[in-house]
């Protein structure tokens, strides 16, 4: 909450509160008014204050007069108001010249004005500020609410907090990855917060930072009982209690909103097992019609089998079903899972660097595409076969071959994109084979930052720079692009 300054409070009390004739007031803020006639006052201020005082042990000489404004001064005070009538008719011209050579603000109080009026005064200032900060925040916390209610409830709880803060605001993933930002130029800015989440998973759950210039605040987000992100909220200025209530709301708030959509998820991954169960016993067009009903993909003639077994295998299976949507998939015991993926299906490249940071310890492969009709036995083939893999093995072999043609392909998308920023941190990652610390130095920017332009790269090309094979292809397109 703000304070009153010395020219807000002269506007409100009008004749009550001058400044002296050369002296202007400032726009100071006013911490408190105090009231004081000690020749030294110094011990009971904190600075800030507007000093009252009528002169009563005031020095009659000029250096006395000088010592009392210096000590003012270091104090901090914001300004000294001199109450005339009861010790003095004017403004003495020592403590004027004083104060005038130390910079030191001068107001006065004029005899009929008892210094209580302006007290009264700086507290029912500070009251109306209180009251339209509390009617802020109650129009951003029902603003919030309303947002969590909306079509994008993510989207819009950001807006609203960017604009609650003067600022910007951004959802990450638990290992940092910026996933939603608002506006758009906040992904880089929250980029580096990486780092500070890693050290919040042995540390306080909570923090308030200072990133660059910038005041950061950065919540966990929950959703029945488990966390699935961060939301962090920064500004140019330190972010009041006020404010950070509102973060708090708004992490709350995104909390129920993934719980909703985890009900969601779960209603649908029902569907999707009911139609590989009924896929895996051979009856395609009873899964195709159950499928109709409730609204699961379309079945393919032509499918690969996908087989994985984890530690975390719900976890592993929403990341293959945001690898792929059209996926059909069950659990098959504890710790194994499939699905039926699209035999021509090309999505963006990272599912197996995703499951092996989920777990180190994965299994997972990827059948050749056969008929729909033929999968229960290519599915019990496959799940076998994971006993046969390495810990740490995900031979996900492309959806579509490897060429130098749907390299470039991948490419134009890209350069029709026009984000030379994005190009420019391919080069770098090929150039240095994959090791971030000195792609980065080269670009003289933050690793996280690379991290995050690479996976833009990825999701644009749909291609695996991590691919020997599409690394080679892609490096030498780029050389034809731009020479190195």
């Amino acid at each position: 909450m703000s304070h009153p300054t010395l020219r807000s409070l002269v506007g409100g009390l009008g004749r009550d509160l001058q400044p002296v004739s050369g002296f202007t007031a400032t726009d100071a803020a006013v911490s408190a008014v105090h009231v004081s006639e000690l020749p030294d006052p110094t011990g009971f201020l904190s600075g800030g204050e507007l000093l009252l005082t009528t002169g009563l042990a005031l020095p009659k000489s000029v250096a006395g007069c000088e010592t009392y404004v210096a000590r003012l001064v270091r104090s901090g005070v914001a300004g000294l108001g001199f109450g005339v009538g009861p010790v003095h008719d004017t403004v003495p011209a020592v403590l004027v010249r004083a104060c005038r050579g130390a910079g030191l603000p001068l107001l006065v109080v004029p005899a009929q004005t008892p210094f209580l009026a302006i007290s009264r005064a700086y507290w029912h200032a500070i009251a109306r500020e209180g009251e339209q900060v509390l009617l802020d925040q109650l129009a951003y916390q029902r603003a919030l609410v309303d947002a969590a209610t909306s079509e994008d409830p993510t989207g819009a709880v950001l807006r609203t907090l960017a604009t609650a803060a003067d600022g910007w605001s951004a959802v990450l993933a638990p290992d940092g990855r910026v996933e939603r930002a608002h506006p758009q130029t906040a992904r880089e800015r929250a980029q580096p917060l990486a780092d500070d989440i890693a050290q919040m998973a042995s540390g306080p759950r909570t923090a308030s930072l200072i990133s660059g210039e910038r005041h950061v605040v950065l919540l966990p987000l929950t959703a029945e009982g488990r966390a699935f992100g961060f939301l962090a909220v920064g500004a140019d200025h330190r972010i009041s209690p006020g404010e950070r209530r509102t973060v708090v709301t708004a992490a709350s708030l995104l909390g129920l909103v993934e719980s909703r959509a985890a009900a969601t998820r779960r209603s649908s991954a029902s569907a999707r097992t009911g139609v590989a169960a009924l896929l895996d016993l051979g009856m395609v067009d009873a899964a195709a019609r159950l499928g109709a009903v409730v609204g699961a993909p379309p079945v393919p003639a032509h499918v690969r089998v996908l087989a994985l077994r984890s530690v975390a295998v719900e976890a592993a299976v929403g990341l293959v079903e945001q690898w792929c949507e059209q996926a059909h998939g069950a659990v098959a015991d504890g710790e194994r899972a499939w699905f039926a993926v699209p035999a021509d299906w090309r999505a963006a490249a990272g599912l197996p660097r995703s499951l092996l940071a989920l777990d180190p310890s994965v299994r997972a492969s990827l059948s050749e595409p056969v008929r729909v009709t033929d999968l229960g036995g290519v599915r019990l083939r496959e799940l076998d076969a994971l006993d046969a893999l390495d810990a740490g093995s995900v031979a996900l072999d492309p959806v579509v071959p490897v060429s130098r043609a749907g390299v470039r392909a991948g490419l134009a998308g890209l350069l029709t994109a026009d984000r030379p920023a994005l190009v420019g941190a391919a080069r770098a990652y090929l150039r240095h084979r994959g090791h971030w610390e000195a792609a980065a130095r080269d670009l003289g920017v933050h690793r996280n930052t690379l991290r995050y332009r690479v996976d833009r790269v990825r999701e644009i090309t749909g291609l695996d720079l991590d691919d020997p094979d599409v690394a080679a292809h892609l490096w030498l397109a780029l050389r034809d692009h731009t020479p190195d």
